[in-house]
């Protein structure tokens, strides 16, 4: 019989690979901790808002509808030790370990020890987490309040399953989708509906008054949002290869088929996956929460839940033997390559703005051209504040927008949205411009920063070119000679 001290000393040895990878993961958010909020200007938007919070100003939503769980956190996290580039990135940071966490939970005793290992180090240093997890942004919090629900569903705990699902509600309300996902995984680890029907109400009971904030401050106009005019399917498509796939894992994921195709003991067994509790779960999750991206194609963050949703796929299919472990191992691993290594992409800036599709064969990983990126953001940010514009001018930032602000001395509490004007200076600063501004422009010359692919940005989202408004070029900061421009994200 083991004595407490015997059962406490397994569990510790248990968790030794979890630590080292908590430990190789702290490291490497590190280095990412003080290069701003991130590079999706919707992450300076959040840090606005948590800083009017946290001084008193009451509720502002960082964007219409609202994610209230995320601009609550941050306010109390920036009240409590104050507005920081740090603390919000470190936040996020924690986020992503959260889900890693959750992901070690459910495998307990699902799938072999070294799966179990690779699985979290996939969710650990996948290169979409790895991004989410650095910048101060509701994806990684919504995905790592999901996780944890399922994972709290695993250890038979429904009523906190259900609060966890409601907050991931409330860092994004398409989240609500993965209720039927983690309501069938509730069932098919009960005899019951029971459980099932008291995490979806729960949920529903913490969702909606999560969202009652936003509802009483704006009224039924909550639920507006800024709508994109042009739909780019086929941008959308190659980010999603890019971001979430990887050349790797496409011909890993071909082999695999391969191999369960050409026996027939393998292809016998995909019958049981009907049964499957991870895979019922995981496969539900990716499908419904694939519904938002669907509206707006060219944003692949509505699609991280895919990363530890579908390593729970795999999970299912190493338990019902349709795919042998180390098979598993080696996709999870060629899942991380590009994080390292880039692959088979494309020249995103040609294609937009030549309509050429120029093949970039090996790359640095993701991880690395994020992180120059956001080096970047900052060096033009700080270009764009000392840079002496044209008097009467309109000049378009694009990314750097809100840093530059920032660098001028502007609170976050103070952050414009599209437009700002220095004290004591005749110029207009815009992150882009939208066409209720064309009248205040009127009159003035109009700048584009170069290398901040604006003229498709304008095109996709607001639905006019650039060139209608006789925007000209402006050189702010240096930009890397050669036709068009990088393998990029934007």
């Amino acid at each position: 019989m083991k004595t407490p001290e015997t059962s406490w000393e397994n569990r510790i040895t248990a968790l030794g690979p979890m630590f080292a990878i908590a430990i190789v993961y702290v490291i490497s958010r590190s280095l990412f901790l003080s290069l701003g909020y991130g590079l999706d200007d919707d992450a300076w938007l959040v840090a606005r808002a948590a800083d009017i919070l946290s001084s008193g100003g009451g509720y502002v939503a960082s964007r219409l509808p609202g994610y209230p769980s995320v601009e609550l956190i941050f306010g109390g996290l920036f009240g409590m030790f104050g507005t920081s580039v740090v603390l919000g990135n470190l936040a996020a940071s924690v986020a992503g370990l959260v889900a890693v966490l959750g992901i070690w939970i459910l495998l307990d005793g699902e799938v072999s020890e070294s799966v179990r290992v690779f699985s979290a180090v996939a969710v650990a240093f996948h290169a979409a987490m790895w991004k989410a997890s650095v910048t101060t942004l509701d994806p990684i919090f919504g995905t790592a309040f999901l996780v944890l629900s399922a994972a709290a569903v695993s250890r038979r705990r429904p009523t906190l399953a259900g609060v966890l699902l409601g907050l991931a509600v409330g860092c994004r309300m398409t989240n609500a989708l993965a209720a039927l996902p983690i309501a069938v995984f509730a069932r098919s680890r009960s005899v019951e509906w029971k459980s099932a029907v008291r995490i979806v109400a729960t949920g529903g009971i913490v969702g909606v008054s999560l969202f009652l904030l936003p509802a009483l401050t704006y009224g039924i106009g909550f639920l507006n949002y800024e709508p994109v005019i042009q739909r780019d399917f086929i941008t959308g498509g190659y980010k999603v290869y890019r971001e979430l796939v990887g050349l790797p894992l496409v011909l890993g994921s071909v082999l695999a088929v391969g191999a369960v195709l050409v026996s027939g003991r393998r292809r016998r067994r995909l019958r049981n996956l009907i049964d499957e509790p991870l895979v019922l779960l995981g496969t539900g999750a990716v499908l419904v929460l694939t519904t938002p991206f669907l509206i707006l194609p060219t944003d692949p963050q509505y699609l991280l839940p895919w990363v530890p949703f579908g390593v729970l796929v795999l999970a299912g299919l190493v338990r019902q033997h349709v795919v042998r472990g180390w098979w598993a191992i080696g996709l999870l691993v060629a899942a991380v390559v590009p994080s390292v290594v880039g692959f088979g992409l494309l020249d995103l800036d040609c294609w937009r703005s030549r309509g050429e599709l120029r093949p970039v064969w090996m790359c640095p990983g993701q991880i690395f051209e994020h992180y120059s990126e956001r080096v970047t953001q900052l060096s033009r940010a700080s270009s764009a504040a000392h840079f002496s514009y044209p008097d009467g001018s309109a000049i378009i930032l694009g990314r750097p927008f809100m840093a530059t602000q920032l660098a001028l001395g502007v609170p976050e509490r103070d952050l414009a949205t599209y437009l700002y004007e220095p004290p004591g200076r005749d110029v207009m600063l815009f992150r882009l411009l939208p066409p209720w501004y064309h009248d205040q422009v009127g009159g003035r010359a109009v700048f584009v920063a170069d290398g901040e692919d604006l003229p498709y940005l304008t095109r996709r989202i607001f639905g006019y070119e650039l060139a209608d408004l006789d925007a000209r070029p402006l050189i702010l900061w240096p930009v890397a000679e050669g036709d068009c421009g990088e393998t990029a994200s934007r």
